[in-house]
């Protein structure tokens, strides 16, 4: 999930295979960008990042 393509019917798909799949414990992570980091840079090329509100 998380991919530009996805649409939020990606969040009910993904608790349907985690549940269907039998998987006990799922960990979910969020992208994170630390300023300074080359993912930073990229993603801040591409115009992709948030602003704080």
């Amino acid at each position: 999930m998380g991919f530009d393509s996805d649409t939020p019917s990606i969040f009910e798909r993904q608790i349907k295979f985690i549940q269907g799949s039998g998987i006990v414990t799922a960990m979910v992570g969020l992208l994170n960008a630390p300023k300074g980091t080359r993912l930073y840079k990229r993603l801040q090329r591409e115009n992709r990042l948030l602003s704080p509100k």
